[in-house]
């Protein structure tokens, strides 16, 4: 039985029954996508279309075929526009008498090599005069799949150290008025850095948020009286989705690590350090450990690597995998029982292994985050990168030419550098740089193609700016100001703790030999931490002017104690790394080789290490390369240093990595680590208060400044 019309001289005709199919056409052809012909009109209102090539429509004409027929068709924009995204068609199908093949109309689809969200239009059908048909499967919508390489971006930072304050200090950068000079950017603070993340996500929408390790331990006394949730509450609410573990992360053991990533509350109920913003809920982001594994399982402590899809339009995806790592050496730096039970393994080797069942999963964008790092010479962003060194390039060097960036960390160092052609990145420390690589995913290979890569400094308003045009200050997140100013409040009463007093001014500047009289404090507090043979056996120590962050004086009072008092606080200011103390045994012929190391030929200024009383020595910077320091003049106590024999020395976890290019102290025998650096400068306050400034020289110049 034929289907019927209304009156008005229909009846008896039999309708045309049409269906529609879509293909993508391509240099190579084009596909037909088979539609149901049992229903008149189109079928799918959602078929595809590639960029680039064509869509094709099959109209079918079914039943009885004996009469002749015609349709008329036409283009209609949708969020595709006619001219500019694909070519406008409207025509008419014909069938002769008796005749039932299938017709087709053929669109020709753009392609502009620009990455668009999916756009489609209508193609519509219409009877021989024009009129529409009342079925509402009349007209098909055409989906143009853009082909185009998919924008990424990648913002990430290391070393955060839940510095949720402004840490102090500043970032060097170029000077907007005279190239040939630099000025002093103040940096850092989660409100401001969560600004920035928010700012530059604004500009690429498929932005991801990762971390290279020690996020967390060695804090400010903000984030570490209640055990990191702090840092963990606030790195949650700026987005972070990834981070490898850093040495740090194991500051307190792998069981408390566990807990910072899958929440709950510490010690005992009602412990009032843990718990004060609610229940703790743990990292939102995802820890990541391919080459740290637990000896009794095999396993590793967290997933090695994760992928991360991109919808890419089409019902399409595309993954980027985040290998996690942590250098190796980890076990020396950190105390025994935060890695008790724990295997460190090779960090090349590690990430390499993942490969095979990274790309069986379709993969080919692949980045490694890192908690291991270089230096250079340069300032944060130089794209020479010069004089680029450090334990993170043989690592590098060895990893699967398949892995396309490496975010990297633990030096504390800002770098932006390329390596055997791929992207090598540091932020420097304490959320004061924020570095963003804007890539794309070919979408017919799946592998990266990189574009630009910067680092970013996190400008704040907590000081004057130098140059706001050039380097605009950020302001503060709200959603931040109110977890850091809960925790300020927190914080507040023990940070005012008097915990031993000065008699004058201790400064960190250093005098024409390079002496500090802060520096000679803290000196003399990590070897007073590590002398007994208990605690290290240590002769002499060794400190880092970079570490020292901040000056004490007399008049200053930051809680209402009186003058020459110094508090919690403030000496959480001065050293607020919380580096763990290492005592090793070197020789006295690698003890000049420390000294000399202070005066690197690629630099016009030496880094002069602060050493504590007891230990002197001469030396003349003038002096040829490796010869600036008298040999004969380096003592302990009045005994002259012998190049043989073996001396146990102190330095903080930083330096005995081979930071600030000391890298003779990696070749140090039987370390130990020991105290936080800070516990150690409060144990030395409270025992030998009132302290005063060294009159005595430590270190003498002999040709004059």
């Amino acid at each position: 039985m034929n289907p019927t019309r209304g009156s008005g001289g229909m009846r008896g005709k039999r309708q045309t029954r049409i269906a529609a199919m879509l293909a993508c056409l391509s240099i190579a052809g084009c596909q037909s996508v088979v539609t149901d012909t049992a229903a008149l009109g189109f079928v799918s209102n959602a078929v595809i279309a590639t960029e680039g090539g064509a869509a094709v429509l099959i109209v079918h004409r079914g039943g009885d075929a004996r009469g002749a027929a015609s349709l008329r068709y036409t283009t209609i924009d949708g969020s595709a526009k006619a001219g500019s995204d694909y070519a406008a068609a409207r025509g008419e199908l014909r069938w002769a008498s008796g005749d039932s093949a299938d017709k087709s109309i053929t669109i020709a689809l753009s392609a502009d090599g620009v990455f668009e969200e999916d756009e489609s239009f209508e193609l519509q059908l219409s009877d021989a005069r024009g009129a529409g048909l009342d079925q509402a499967a009349a007209s098909a919508t055409v989906t143009i799949a853009d082909n185009d390489p998919v924008p990424l971006q990648l913002l990430s930072f290391n070393d955060f150290h839940g510095n949720l304050n402004p840490p102090g200090g500043t970032i060097r950068a170029p000077d907007p008025a005279d190239p040939a000079r630099t000025v002093n950017l103040p940096a850092g603070g989660v409100e401001y850095l969560a600004t920035l993340v928010r700012q530059l996500k604004a500009r690429t929408p498929r932005s991801t948020v990762v971390a290279a390790g020690d996020l967390i331990g060695a804090s400010p006394l903000v984030s570490s009286l209640f055990h990191d949730e702090p840092t963990i509450e606030s790195l949650n609410a700026l987005g972070l989705e990834y981070s490898s573990v850093g040495n740090h992360e194991f500051d307190d053991g792998s069981g408390e690590l566990q807990r910072v990533q899958h929440g709950g509350c510490f010690g005992e109920v009602g412990d009032a350090t843990s718990c004060q913003n609610g229940p703790f809920k743990g990292a939102a982001f995802q820890y990541l450990a391919a080459n740290v594994v637990d000896r009794q399982t095999g396993a590793t402590i967290f997933p090695p690597y994760a992928i991360k899809p991109f919808d890419v339009g089409g019902g399409r995806s595309i993954g980027v995998a985040f290998i996690g790592l942590v250098l190796r050496n980890t076990p020396n730096i950190v105390t025994p029982s935060g890695v008790a039970g724990l295997r460190f393994t090779d960090e090349a080797s590690a990430a390499n292994a993942l490969l095979p069942q990274i790309k069986a999963a379709g993969v080919e964008a692949i980045v490694v985050l890192i908690h291991e790092g270089g230096m250079t010479s340069g300032l944060y962003n130089d794209k020479n990168c010069p004089d680029l060194s450090g334990d993170i390039l043989p690592i590098v060097d060895r990893l699967d030419p398949a892995i396309d960036i490496v975010i990297s960390g633990h030096t504390h160092a800002a770098y932006n550098c390329r390596r055997n052609g791929r992207v090598l990145t540091s932020a420097s420390s304490f959320g004061r740089v924020l570095t963003s690589i804007d890539f794309s995913l070919d979408r017919s290979t799946r592998d990266i193609v990189v574009g630009s890569v910067d680092n970013h400094v996190v400008v704040n308003d907590f000081a004057p700016n130098p140059a706001p045009a050039a380097y605009p200050s950020l302001a503060k997140d709200p959603q931040q100001t109110q977890i850091v100013g809960l925790y300020n409040r927190l914080v507040a009463p023990l940070a005012g703790q008097v915990i031993g007093r000065i008699s004058s001014d201790l400064r960190r500047t250093q005098n024409a030999a390079g002496e500090s009289m802060l520096g000679d404090v803290i000196a003399d507090s990590q070897l007073a931490a590590t002398k007994a043979r208990r605690d290290g056996g240590a002769v002499a120590a060794f400190m880092n002017i970079g570490g020292v962050r901040s000056d004490l004086l007399l008049a200053e009072t930051s809680g209402g104690e009186g003058p020459g008092e110094i508090t919690y606080g403030e000496a959480a200011t001065v050293a607020p790394y919380g580096n763990i103390l290492i005592t090793l045994s070197l020789t006295g012929a690698q003890i000049k080789t420390l000294l000399e190391q202070q005066f690197p030929p690629t630099q016009t200024a030496p880094r002069m290490l602060q050493v504590s009383r007891g230990f002197t020595y001469r030396y003349d910077a003038s002096g040829p390369e490796n010869a600036k320091v008298d040999a004969g003049s380096i003592r302990i106590n009045g005994v002259r240093v012998r190049a043989t024999q073996r001396y146990r020395i102190t330095v903080n976890s930083f330096l005995a990595a081979g930071g600030d290019n000391f890298l003779v102290l990696k070749d140090g025998k039987r370390a130990r680590g020991g105290v936080l650096d800070l516990d150690a400068l409060m144990a030395y306050f409270k025992t030998h208060s009132p302290i005063a400034p060294e009159t005595v020289p430590r270190i003498v110049r002999v040709d004059g400044p």
